[in-house]
């Protein structure tokens, strides 16, 4: 309906309400499902032309997952000051609570092409938790941040490395 719009597009132009009163900011918002879907539709399509030509080269295929801060899970002065770094400009507004979802989105879309790809999913936002000792600001890393990220990536390809110079190396 008209007034329903109106409200909705009142709402996402709110900095007080996508602040301070989330669960009423969501009901205009997209959710995850909506972003996954847009993954989905977007990203998936190029990830599975990387999978094919991976494939065709006798290579398996990665896609580490996208980790951003852990604002749920974060004291309230490290929550408010990821918050205030995030800046997207853009109607409706969009605040980093919806910047950590829709990568939550593209984590699921990117598992979920993985099983059914038989790809590698590198699992770095699902252990990369932490605030500002790893990140500069929503995306960036300090160095033991991407020190961890790189040991996470180590860990998960090491086997599958292995595996495959093992089968190299039979005749």
């Amino acid at each position: 309906s008209p007034v329903r719009s109106a409200l909705a597009f009142s709402m996402a132009r709110s900095r007080a309400i996508a602040r301070n009163a989330r669960w009423l900011w969501t009901t205009s918002m997209p959710s995850r499902a909506d972003y996954r879907e847009e993954a989905e539709q977007y990203l998936i399509p190029d990830l599975r032309k990387m999978n094919e030509i991976a494939k065709q080269a006798g290579a398996k295929f990665a896609v580490a997952s996208f980790a951003c801060p852990d604002i749920y899970n974060l004291p309230y002065l490290e929550r408010a000051w990821f918050r205030g770094q995030f800046f997207f400009n853009q109607q409706p507004r969009t605040e980093f609570d919806d910047y950590a979802l829709a990568a939550e989105g593209f984590n699921e879309a990117c598992r979920k092409f993985c099983e059914s790809e038989s790809a590698l999913y590198i699992p770095v936002a699902e252990n990369l938790k932490g605030g500002i000792a790893l990140y500069v600001d929503i995306t960036h890393m300090h160095i033991p941040g991407m020190k961890k990220k790189a040991q996470i990536i180590a860990d998960n390809l090491k086997s599958p490395i292995l595996e495959s110079l093992k089968n190299l190396a039979q005749p």
